[in-house]
């Protein structure tokens, strides 16, 4: 055996002992990393001395444990130094065997049965660190990146391990064998429990980004905080009326692991579902990995589940257990087998789930009921099984109708949050003044070897304060800070995301490329990226196969900007997926290979990109098309391009942040170009409708739905473009009815307050002479619009936000605009004597006025006051604005006419 690098011996199965020569084995690991250099991680796992080959199948089971041991160690070391050995310009085997040179020569340790209990008991790990230490020294690792690299070794050796187990079961079978052996006398199903609790305590430890911390090193323990069951609103009420009303539930704030922890320890079978919700980049998943890590070194019975990756089709037991099977981690379902203890699973991603034929929040809502309905059915005795589910607000509260019970909902608070919502929180544990982002920075700073004391004063201002309250954005600004860049309160979030990209660029792909690649540019990446992200769009989830990839390289015609396009594009594709932030994960029923974005925030971003990027091509073909037939694309043509690209999945309000934060780069002269071209497509899809019949093997329910999504998409885009020109969309509606016709198509009948994003794109529009009349506009983004004529009769616009519109000789007529923003809104002198809709009391002012004499002016004047407390501009005849004097004035003068006519 000393040919691989180590000796085993035993003198009795209770004292059985290995020994490592140090030298030769970290030469076998230096020649494997080599391989790293190119990206090329299999490689280098392929690179570990097929210890297998060299014992042949007579090796005696001490051997074949000895064996185990040497490939996991390899293994950890690879995992954990591979990062860094693709930063290095020049790395050949000598210099990784010249750092060997003074080095331990053997290290002996002792293995028994223990060992594959708790490997990381025996302390076999701890022997190596120092030796570790040195030869990471030698190579040029940072003293920072050394201690966060030997600090994540033990679980990651311990994953490793069962992982090493697994790819040569039929080599390591025979230790199962022996009648002295650790496993035997033990269920192998509490060995898979043991390996699986290593698989869950070592994703705590995994890689954040290409740092070389993992995740448990940088986390902060988040806030969360849930409504108070006694001040909550009836069903009923959740239309508010009043913005910011004192009877609005508390909102109590704890700690969110204390929160679950304790949750778990009730087992009570009455409350045996849970959710945690937060927008993107909050830290749910992390979370729940973290809890999940937890509960694993505690012993207990606990199960992880990325939702995109289970197949609900199945139902939910079926799912589950299809899910641990493929993935190797059980032989039988481990939610199968009657467990004295409770056994807690933790359901991440409710945002990501596909079920066929469901749009995602209609899926999240059936999920969620089906799921309580499956957890009752194993609690029928006693509580066995307790469930938490991660997801997006919106997925969350579109399930919230099942989800009843004081504090099954728990909402993750930010790391800082702002002092006027304090008001609003019951803080028994005086948790509202952390900012968090302090201990973040400072811990950030020791991992990195700066010196951050607290987060730097320079990010507290503008968009930045809110931006790094959220864990992910936070991280991403201090990537940027570090290199850096200029950070305001000016900064756009998406410089953000952009300067990531450059850095991605320049660190793992111009100085490093896959040879097939080399010669990809900038603005190449970024396309590919692009793609590679609509792919997963399309998918509606997180992840997406190579062949999808391939597809959409193909069909938008990029597939030239790789050059292994020429020979076979799998290989580019793959260096491509590798060299950003994505990582493999799992395979499709047919055995496809799929990749994911570490943070789904990656994919919304490279999305808006590709959405503006197709603005901006479908606005120069246009214009190029009416200069000269024979170049550019016509209306139907630019409409097919939308459907293709904008008609699968629907837009989210996510998204649309992204694209609006997308389109501001653009000066306000591009931004009305754009607006101008998205007004004609827009008009020519309400004029002569949507192409959908050019998309293939779609069938009619199929086919509203792309249309649906694609003129959502398209409103929004325009809206988007609206909000830096700062211009009005002057569509031209076919008839006086279609923009309510299309409000109601893209909105769809409601469940709750909450809106489609349609509702959120109506302003900076063009609404004269249509007909609204009894139409659904509550908390509607209105401003800046013209309802000049407009028929507005019985319209719910209740909460809407109708700041700087005009609505000059709309007819009002009983509207419902409670709570309605109406600062600078425009009315005429004629609408406000006659409105029901103005004044809270449902009368109009012409009536009240008839039943009070004419020497109350304080009456009158108090009536007017009100209304220019709200801000409203009033107009007379001429357009002339007038004052609270003149409205005083002018309403006296008509009464007195009105007075003089009756006498008479």
């Amino acid at each position: 055996m000393q040919e691989v690098g180590f000796t085993f011996s035993t003198t009795g199965p209770e004292n059985r002992k290995i020994s490592i020569n140090a030298k030769e084995f970290f030469k076998g690991i230096g020649k494997a990393i080599i391989k790293t250099v190119a990206g090329n991680y299999a490689d280098a796992l392929a690179e570990l001395p097929d210890v297998a080959a060299s014992l042949g199948f007579k090796a005696s089971p001490q051997e074949r444990v000895g064996a185990l041991i040497l490939r996991a160690l390899e293994r950890s070391l690879i995992i954990l130094v591979a990062e860094r050995a693709k930063e290095e310009d020049a790395i050949t085997p000598d210099v990784y065997a010249a750092s060997f040179l003074g080095l331990s020569e053997n290290l002996t340790f002792e293995v028994d049965r223990t060992f594959f209990e708790n490997p990381n008991a025996t302390g076999l790990v701890d022997f190596l660190i120092p030796d570790a230490n040195k030869w990471l020294t030698l190579i040029g690792v940072s003293e920072a990146d050394i201690k966060n690299i030997l600090t994540r070794l033990p679980s990651v050796f311990s994953r490793a391990l069962h992982d090493e187990w697994r790819s040569n079961a039929t080599f390591y079978c025979e230790i199962l064998e022996l009648t002295d052996s650790p496993f035997v006398g033990a269920a192998v199903m509490e060995q898979e429990w043991a390996r699986y609790r290593a698989y869950l305590v070592s994703i705590s430890d995994e890689r954040v980004f290409d740092e070389s911390f993992g995740l448990r090193q940088i986390y902060i323990t988040p806030r969360c905080y849930f409504y108070d069951k006694d001040n909550r609103m009836e069903s009923e009420q959740r239309f508010t009326s009043r913005r910011g009303r004192q009877d609005e539930p508390m909102k109590v704030l704890r700690w969110a692991d204390v929160e679950i922890k304790s949750w778990i320890e009730r087992k009570d079978r009455d409350f045996s579902v849970r959710t945690v919700a937060g927008g993107p980049g909050s830290g749910k998943s992390s979370f729940a990995k973290i809890i999940a890590s937890d509960l694993a070194l505690l012993n207990r019975r606990v199960l992880f589940v990325p939702l995109h990756q289970i197949d609900l089709e199945l139902g939910i037991a079926h799912a589950i257990s299809d899910y641990f099977r493929q993935t190797g981690h059980f032989s039988n379902d481990p939610l199968a087998i009657d467990a004295n203890e409770t056994t807690i699973l933790i359901l991440d991603g409710l945002d990501e789930i596909q079920m066929q034929g469901r749009a995602a929040q209609e899926a999240a809502q059936n999920f969620v009921n089906d799921l309580i309905r499956y957890v009752d059915r194993k609690n029928t005795s006693s509580c066995k099984l307790l469930c938490l589910i991660t997801g997006r607000d919106l997925s969350i509260q579109s399930a919230e109708g099942a989800l009843k019970i004081e504090g099954q909902v728990l909402h993750l608070a930010p790391y800082a949050m702002q002092s006027e919502d304090q008001r609003t929180f019951n803080d028994a544990h005086n948790l509202f003044d952390i900012d968090q982002r302090n201990e973040w920075w400072e811990k950030y700073g020791i991992l990195t070897g700066a010196s951050y004391e607290e987060m730097p004063n320079s990010l507290r201002k503008g968009e930045l304060n809110e931006v790094t309250s959220q864990p992910l954005l936070n991280y991403l600004v201090s990537l940027a800070y570090k290199r850096g860049i200029k950070l305001d309160e000016s900064t756009n979030v998406n410089s953000v995301y952009e300067d990531l990209l450059k850095a991605v660029y320049a660190r793992a792909w111009a100085r490093h490329s896959h040879p097939s690649v080399k010669d990809v540019s900038y603005e190449a990446f970024v396309r590919l990226l692009e793609e590679v992200a609509l792919a997963v769009w399309h998918g509606a989830g997180r992840t997406a196969t190579l062949n999808e990839v391939e597809t959409h390289c193909q069909q938008s015609k990029v597939g030239a900007l790789l050059p292994s396009f020429q020979s076979g594009i799998s290989s580019g594709v793959s260096s491509l997926l590798l060299a950003f932030y994505f990582r493999q994960k799992g395979r499709r029923d047919d055995g496809s290979k799929t990749f994911e974005f570490t943070h789904k925030t990656f994919a919304e971003y490279l999305i808006s990109l590709r959405v503006v990027r197709l603005i901006e091509a479908i606005s120069d073909k246009m214009h190029a098309h009416n200069s000269d037939p024979d170049f550019g694309i016509d209306e139907k043509d630019a409409l097919h391009r939308w459907l293709n690209i904008c008609g699968k999945t629907a837009l989210d309000s996510y998204l649309l942040d992204f694209i609006r934060r997308e389109i501001a780069f653009r000066t306000a002269d591009r931004a009305a170009t754009l607006q101008n071209s998205l007004c004609i497509l827009f008009d020519a899809a309400l004029r002569s409708a949507w192409p959908v019949e050019r998309i293939i093997k779609l069938n009619f329910v199929e086919q509203q739905s792309y249309i649906r999504n694609a003129e959502e998409t398209l409103l929004a885009c325009l809206n988007a473009c609206a909000l830096v020109s700062k211009k009005v969309s002057n569509v031209r509606w076919p008839s006086d009815t279609s923009l309510g016709e299309m409000v109601s198509r893209l909105q769809g009948q409601r469940k709750g307050p909450r809106n489609r994003p349609v509702m959120s794109c109506l302003s900076f529009l063009n609404c004269d002479d249509q007909c609204l009349d009894m139409a659904d506009l509550y908390k509607a983004e209105m401003h800046n619009s013209s309802f000049a004529r407009t028929h507005l009769s019985y319209t719910m616009l209740m909460c809407a936000n109708l700041e700087k519109s005009s609505l000059e000789n709309s007819n009002i007529d009983r509207a419902n605009i409670d709570s309605a923003v109406l600062k600078d809104a425009k009315f005429t002198f004629d609408q406000i004597i006659w409105s029901r809709s103005i004044f809270r009391r449902g009368v109009t002012l012409s009536d009240e006025l008839e039943s009070i004499e004419i020497k109350n002016r304080d009456r009158i004047s108090k009536r007017v006051s009100f209304l220019m407390k709200k801000g409203v501009i009033v107009v007379d005849e001429n357009g002339k604005i007038m004052t609270e004097e003149d409205i005083i004035r002018e309403v006296e003068l008509r009464t007195r006419k009105k007075s003089s006519i009756k006498k008479a």
